[in-house]
């Protein structure tokens, strides 16, 4: 929370020149990368998924309506027909009516203009597993959009940590260079006014060497200074924030952790923590549940369903009855499949095929993950012994320099021993700067391939 204020602090100031921390670098790189806006979407993406295949445990219900105008009013025509009565007996006599024709008849079905409203009701309560299944997999996709969002986390926070300590490398690199060149550059006075004065202590030879080293270390500081600025630039870029917008960092020293020295300790991590392996993992889910929907094909799917009715017409007659202008149904319908040309027994060979790749790619990664474990523990041990020992060697050459120079100044040193002293020094310091520099990039590299902020 205190990092988020000081940043918010710094931009609400119109501050131009933001001076900022490891964490807030982080912080808005997180924020502002655009890769992490793509995984967010992902997520929901595969949330909506998910909302998608639960919706198959509610029932589903449609309603329709239509408005219909036929040319004509709908008819029927009675055909011409023949009735015969049968005589009549009344005991005395008898009566024999015979036959009556009844002419054809257009008799009228409905009016032309009717409206249709229908309720349709499905339910289903047995799907062999259909369901189920898509829900599992849909879920696995959540999980493996979570897994991919803290793979690019674990990326963006590396690059950020690689560019932030990068950029202090190249600070102190730079001060290392000024510091040189200052005091070439005073020593060079001192051999200037010595040469000019023609004490015979030091030759014109001593004099153009100290200016050339002077001039050399000066170019190397110019040219570090701008690698400086380049890298400040990039830290600039990947926090979001426009050219104009001058970043400094804060810190000073690296960030040393306090490593394990067990590898088994560091290989579990990965495993348990990396995010390939989650996405490894759910995907072996996604691949089961795939094989219980293939074979949910060899089971019934029963359903039930329901409707209702209800047209409004102006006539009453024909089929236009309160009988059929209202009518309401209800029913259980079942659905298997008998034969499919083997299709089922192809797709539940396919899902297990599948699983097994998987599987087997899980066993490569825990290998790859392994070394890759194993390199950086080597690495990470090499780098602090080289830093260790760089060290020693630039607290040799500190007291070498002042011993020199203190036998310099009596005397008993010529130029080039001091020149040199100096020389030595600042690429001793230089040199340990950067083995400090390489041992905590390769904590880093360690914290992200075991996801987390702690060896």
């Amino acid at each position: 929370m205190a990092v988020t204020t000081n940043i918010i602090a710094q931009e609400n100031n119109n501050n131009k020149n933001l001076i900022l921390t490891l964490d807030q670098c982080i912080e808005m790189t997180l924020k502002n990368n655009v890769s992490r806006s793509i995984s967010n979407s992902a997520i929901k993406a595969a949330e909506a998924q998910l909302k998608q295949a639960k919706s198959g445990y509610y029932p589903v219900v449609d309603i329709t309506t239509g408005y219909s105008v036929t040319s004509n009013d709908m008819n029927y025509i009675q055909p011409e027909m023949s009735i015969e009565i049968p005589p009549i007996n009344f005991g005395t006599f008898s009566l024999a009516p015979g036959s009556i024709n009844v002419p054809s008849q257009n008799i009228k079905m409905s009016d032309m203009q009717t409206v249709t409203a229908n309720l349709e009701v499905l339910f289903p309560l047995y799907t062999g597993g259909k369901i189920s299944s898509y829900v599992s997999q849909a879920e696995a996709s959540i999980e493996i959009a979570k897994s991919n969002s803290r793979g690019n986390d674990q990326q963006i926070i590396f690059e950020t940590k690689k560019m932030y300590y990068a950029t202090m490398l190249a600070s102190k690199l730079e001060e290392i260079a000024n510091e040189a060149y200052e005091r070439l550059n005073s020593t060079l006075q001192v051999t200037e006014a010595t040469y000019k004065n023609g004490s015979g202590k030091v030759t014109k030879s001593d004099y153009l060497k100290n200016k050339m080293f002077a001039e050399t270390i000066k170019s190397i500081w110019i040219q570090i200074s701008g690698e400086k600025k380049n890298a400040l630039a990039a830290l600039a870029h990947a926090l979001g924030l426009d050219w104009k917008t001058q970043v400094q960092i804060s810190e000073t020293d690296f960030h040393i952790i306090n490593e394990t020295n067990n590898l088994e300790e560091l290989i579990n991590l990965a495993v348990s923590h990396n995010a390939l392996f989650s996405k490894v993992a759910n995907g072996l889910k996604i691949y089961e549940s795939k094989i219980d929907l293939a074979k949910s094909d060899l089971y019934p799917s029963v359903a039930l369903f329901g409707g209702y009715r209800k047209l409004f017409n102006s006539y009453d007659y024909g089929i236009m009855t309160k009988e059929n202008k209202s009518v309401w149904n209800v029913g259980v319908g079942l659905q298997m499949n008998i034969f499919n040309g083997f299709k089922t027994l192809g797709m539940i060979d396919e899902a297990k095929a599948n699983l097994d790749m998987i599987s087997g790619q899980k066993e490569l990664l825990t290998e790859g993950i392994s070394l890759k474990v194993q390199y950086l523990f080597n690495k990470n041990k090499t780098a602090k012994e080289k830093e260790g020992v760089c060290k020693e060697a630039m607290q040799a050459a500190i007291d070498d320099k002042e011993l020199v120079e203190k036998a310099y100044f009596s005397d008993l040193m010529e130029l080039k021993d001091f020149i040199q002293a100096q020389i030595t020094e600042s690429l001793m310091k230089a040199q340990y700067l950067t083995s400090k520099y390489e041992w905590v990039l390769s904590q880093a590299e360690m914290q992200s391939v075991i996801a987390s902020d702690n060896l």
